[in-house]
């Protein structure tokens, strides 16, 4: 069989039916399967691993009040909220929990994973209720899910730990400038994270 392929016309979605036509294959989607309804009550559910099971939001609540009250794992869990719909890679968080980077950085974020992935546990499920790219070794927290997660680590003991590491690790990322100190004294701008927003 021989046929011709005009780049200007032909879709790359057309060429490769074409091809796999030719070669007496199916073509493979190139979206994740659609997950199944949401009941009534259910929140959530991993568009990327449907059969993983949906999330209701008692579930979600189970899960981070069981978080270990470390401020790694408690860390771990908000730096992803904060920005929901946005996948936070695996490198991102290791420089977000450890500046400095290395071995022990990876090594903590590890551990986090773990301890996420276990506490979802306690409600039946064998991992976190965030979305998991392999490819990009990344996690994203739908805004339901996040907004449900932030509530309750506003209400741990060692919130108020967890928002000073936000708002130091927020203040080192902006660019330095020379017009003198403008910023908000560090209570003032930990005490803007209490609204529980994203982070611009």
């Amino acid at each position: 069989m021989r046929f011709t392929i005009d780049t200007e016309v032909d879709s790359y979605e057309k060429v490769c039916e074409v091809v796999n036509t030719a070669y007496g294959r199916q073509a493979r989607s190139q979206l994740p399967p659609a997950p199944p309804p949401l009941a009534e009550d259910e929140i959530w559910c991993d568009p990327r691993r449907p059969e993983s099971g949906a999330w209701t939001e008692d579930m979600v609540r189970t899960w981070a009040r069981g978080l270990p009250t470390t401020l790694d794992v408690q860390v771990f869990a908000y730096r992803i909220c904060m920005t929901p719909g946005e996948p936070v890679e695996k490198r991102a968080m290791q420089d977000y929990l450890d500046p400095e980077g290395g071995m022990g950085a990876m090594k903590r974020v590890e551990a986090c994973i773990r301890w996420a992935n276990t506490t979802g546990q306690l409600v039946g499920r064998h991992r976190m209720p965030f979305s998991r790219d392999d490819r990009r070794r990344s996690y994203t927290a739908a805004p339901q899910v996040a907004s449900v997660i932030l509530e309750e680590l506003s209400e741990n003991e060692i919130f108020d730990q967890v928002i000073a590491h936000a708002a130091a690790r927020e203040s080192a990322a902006r660019p330095k400038t020379n017009r003198g100190p403008v910023d908000a004294p560090p209570e003032e701008e930990a005490l803007g994270y209490l609204s529980m927003r994203p982070l611009p």
